[in-house]
């Protein structure tokens, strides 16, 4: 950890601002939480003034095999050339880059559950498919004390409209499908990703197909409800996304 001092836009006072550059919690297990509720990026000033301040840093969980990079996507580019010249020796061992706040919340979430990241992105891109609100744009793996686990729709401005529940007989249909296509050349596993090698696997070829596919398997039902009179959704997104 590095101390800071950072000057207050508003009252022009400087405090002390705490940097992680890298977080292991298998030494400092309490930092998880910070990291899963977004606080340990709050930067607050003595006059009042509250604001979140990113920076990249590392997330590693050696316990789980896994470590996540959250950075801009310049300096994304950069790490992930590194990577590609260096390579990871341990093939059981899980790195990825993600380049906004609430990617860095899903993908730990995700990675330490012990699903497959890569079906997770297939899974959600397939309901995207499936529905025809336009109004949903983004799916975000969360965990709610009521289901367990849940996708959260978000719109273009990632504001939360509607909740779907994870299915695990849905993602264990889609990692028999996709299994055995799938590689390890890449550390950026997104929507961007999923889409890409949906396209690769010609998946694509007719709509009909998704739909029925995942209909099939569960019902899905996407209602757009009043995000602000839903206080369990408020209470899911803001322990997701601090913004």
């Amino acid at each position: 950890m590095q101390e800071k001092l950072v000057k207050c836009p508003k009252c022009g006072n400087s405090n002390l601002y705490n940097i992680y550059n890298i977080i292991d919690v298998d030494k400092e297990y309490y930092l998880r939480k910070e990291v899963l509720n977004q606080s340990i990026f709050k930067y607050e000033c003595k006059c009042g003034y509250k604001t979140q301040m990113f920076y990249p840093t590392l997330y590693k969980n050696l316990s789980k095999n896994f470590m996540v990079e959250f950075a801009s996507k310049s300096d994304a580019s950069r790490f992930k050339n590194s990577l590609d010249s260096f390579g990871i020796p341990d093939t059981n061992f899980i790195f990825r880059i993600v380049t906004r706040p609430f990617e860095l919340t899903e993908k730990i979430l995700v990675l330490e559950s012990g699903y497959d990241d890569r079906i997770i992105e297939i899974l959600k891109e397939m309901i995207l498919a499936s529905t025809t609100d336009k109004k949903i744009s983004y799916l975000i793996f969360a965990r709610d004390k009521e289901i367990e686990y849940t996708f959260l729709c978000l719109d273009e401005n990632n504001v939360a409209k509607a909740m779907i529940p994870f299915r695990k007989d849905l993602y264990d249909s889609v990692y028999d499908m996709f299994y055995s296509k799938l590689n390890d050349n890449t550390y950026v596993i997104d929507q961007d990703w999923a889409r890409e090698f949906l396209c690769e696997v010609n998946v694509w070829h007719t709509k009909n197909f998704l739909i029925n596919f995942v209909k099939k398997i569960m019902n899905i039902r996407i209602r757009i409800i009043q995000y602000m009179i839903i206080q369990r959704m408020n209470l899911i997104w803001l322990y997701l996304v601090r913004r």
